[in-house]
């Protein structure tokens, strides 16, 4: 039988981005196999669903962490989720909103955005969510907010020229990454096509990266 996944999906992507890509469930689902897949769309007017599912995965979002409707409501859901060694996997937003759940801070980089493909310096490559990936690993990268006080209980799995968290993992069977290894360089170059304010700024060149998309299968493995 199929482990159950349960997708947390806090926000979506653009109008545009969504019709011609799909929203953020479908990035990751198109990767994963062996996993049975359930999708929350953050609503106010819902109940946080149920602890029934055998993993969750945390999407990223359009807003800050500190703008989610029932922020501290979900962050005891999470922690509860962790106690009972349900794995858990955060991803961007995602990534922020676990720290933040765990006595971490979050904020804007002082150093700025980082957009684009990254870089990322894997510091245990013994953890299982990075089994089979190159160090240092090409991921891409879309976001300005980064965790700037870690979780006391965090450990450290890897960092990047200009964000020292881009991993974490806290106990056994929760974990965070900033960057995204859900998204191609199709669609983060049809984001920057698409972008129509000076709301971001792309800083490293967008390629490929298809490695980064191991992390997630390492994940459903887990469960």
């Amino acid at each position: 039988m199929s482990k159950k996944l349960l997708i947390f999906k806090p926000g979506d992507a653009g109008e545009e981005i969504v019709a011609k890509f799909g929203g953020f469930e479908r990035w990751f689902m198109k990767t994963m196999c062996g996993v049975e897949f359930q999708t929350w769309s953050l609503d106010e007017t819902q109940e946080i669903p149920k602890i029934d599912f055998d993993g969750l995965l945390i999407t990223g979002a359009l807003f800050s962490v500190l703008e989610m409707p029932k922020l501290e409501e979900i962050s005891v859901w999470i922690r509860e989720i962790h106690k009972r060694k349900i794995p858990i996997l955060g991803v961007c937003f995602g990534h922020q909103l676990i720290a933040h759940a765990f006595g971490g801070k979050i904020a804007k980089n002082s150093k700025g955005w980082e957009f684009g493909t990254v870089d990322v310096e894997i510091l245990d490559k013994n953890e299982p969510i990075f089994r089979g990936i190159l160090n240092p690993l090409s991921a891409q990268s879309t976001h300005e907010d980064v965790i700037i006080e870690n979780p006391p209980n965090a450990k450290i799995l890897a960092k990047s020229e200009i964000t020292e968290n881009q991993a974490m993992k806290i106990g056994n069977t929760t974990f965070g990454v900033q960057f995204h290894p859900e998204i191609s360089a199709k669609i983060i170059k049809t984001v920057v096509k698409l972008q129509t304010t000076e709301s971001f700024y792309v800083t490293h060149e967008i390629i490929e990266t298809p490695i980064a998309s191991k992390i997630l299968q390492n994940f459903a493995n887990l469960l």
